[in-house]
């Protein structure tokens, strides 16, 4: 009987340790490779929302009051802005936008933001919960000052440049 213990007591415990070590590994391999974030979408909505702003407001359009809920601080990025500039002023990887991981897969060569758009990057508590590529025909914020507003500064006045044949919306930044 005693043997029939002693054995039964190596059994176990080879059979703890294998499984404690399959445990092990189990983590190990679940730990390591991590959880792979998906990228962020573009929010199509903003830009409805910024566009139908736009068109209502007369000469001022309050960003930061229309759109309170998604963000504190909000980027504005014209054409041509590096990239590399980008996510180093917002500490932002543009790898983790959709669009970011499609500029960098197929046009590697590409360094700003393209000429038809405008980058909003929303971000709120520190995290970017939304972003939009807003086209410039729309709305073109080539002529702010600066890239960086609080959702109190975010208020942009409208000027109409160009003739009767052809006219252009730029949308300025009134606070400094």
């Amino acid at each position: 009987m005693m043997m029939v213990k002693n054995l039964t007591r190596k059994f176990m415990g080879r059979r703890n340790a294998s499984h404690s070590f399959l445990l092990f590994l189990l983590s190990i391999l679940t730990f390591s490779c991590g959880e792979r974030k998906s990228p962020l979408n573009e929010d199509v909505n903003i830009n409805k929302r910024l566009t139908e702003l736009i068109m209502k407001s007369s000469d001022t359009i309050e960003i930061g009051n229309n759109f309170r809920d998604e963000f504190d601080t909000l980027y504005i990025f014209s054409p041509y802005y590096p990239i590399d500039s980008i996510e180093k002023q917002t500490k932002i990887d543009l790898n983790d936008l959709t669009w970011g991981r499609n500029l960098r897969s197929h046009q590697k060569d590409l360094a700003s933001v393209n000429e038809n758009t405008n980058l909003l990057l929303f971000k709120k508590n520190g995290t970017l919960n939304k972003y939009c590529l807003y086209q410039r025909v729309e709305g073109d914020f080539s002529k702010i000052t600066k890239q960086m507003f609080l959702s109190k500064d975010a208020t942009f006045v409208k000027k109409i440049a160009g003739d009767s044949t052809r006219r252009w919306l730029y949308l300025i930044n009134t606070i400094e």
